[in-house]
């Protein structure tokens, strides 16, 4: 086979697998978690609100449910492996001081999540080219626009952080953040997606001793 075909093999390859990615994205929007709830629930104006974990609470639409999701995020149990949790969801992520730290609100639902994504602002609703450039960015691809259509061009991937901080600023979404827990040390904030590169250990609840936290273009920073 010769370099051009070999070229366009494997940039087929890897198309392949962003779509694979891209398809899996879509399927999670079914939701299955929340038994009962209709689609309008999901698309109405109210929204939806979850509370902090012990607090149990998660409010869709018009819909109430009892969800104790302390502890339950990472890999709680021998066959779980959440390992990195993002959310589109406005102010998730706000660090004021008025409010509780983020680390602090979300942080004891951590059980081996390695990263939280979300937004430390208002979170724009035009989102399209965000949620295609964010897949994108950590698979390896870089998003190119030629006579009305959209192209996948290979590029080295992204981390899962710098992906989505750099998407997100990217279309003007808001002011994007990311969080994740520590050990001595030791953390997840240069993970890449599966066999993009180098992924970190999953740290239990039991050993969490800090937190990480970056927004927008800001440099990361460790709280105790």
């Amino acid at each position: 086979m010769d370099k051009r075909r070999r070229r366009l093999f494997e940039l087929g390859n890897q198309l392949d697998e962003y779509h694979a990615l891209q398809r899996r994205r879509l399927a999670l929007g079914i939701r299955g978690d929340v038994p009962g709830a209709t689609p309008a629930d999901y698309n109405s104006g109210g929204g939806a609100v979850l509370s902090a974990p012990g607090a149990s609470d998660v409010q869709i639409g018009s819909q109430s449910y009892t969800v104790n999701y302390s502890g339950s995020w990472g890999a709680p149990h021998p066959n779980d492996n959440l390992q990195w949790l993002a959310m589109y969801a406005c102010q998730i992520l706000e660090d004021d001081p008025a409010a509780s730290s983020p680390w602090l609100y979300w942080g004891p639902a951590f059980n081996g999540l390695h990263s939280l994504l979300g937004f430390e602002t208002e979170a724009s609703d035009a989102g399209v080219g965000f949620m295609t450039d964010f897949p994108a960015n950590i698979l390896g691809f870089l998003p190119f626009s030629i006579f009305g259509a959209t192209i996948y061009l290979p590029q080295p991937p992204y981390t899962v952080v710098q992906g989505w901080l750099s998407s997100a600023i990217a279309n003007q979404m808001g002011t994007p953040a990311a969080m994740g827990p520590t050990h001595n040390g030791i953390c997840d904030f240069w993970d890449y997606y599966w066999g993009k590169g180098p992924v970190g250990p999953n740290i239990s609840q039991s050993q969490i001793n800090g937190w990480w936290y970056i927004q927008g273009t800001g440099p990361m920073q460790d709280f105790p």
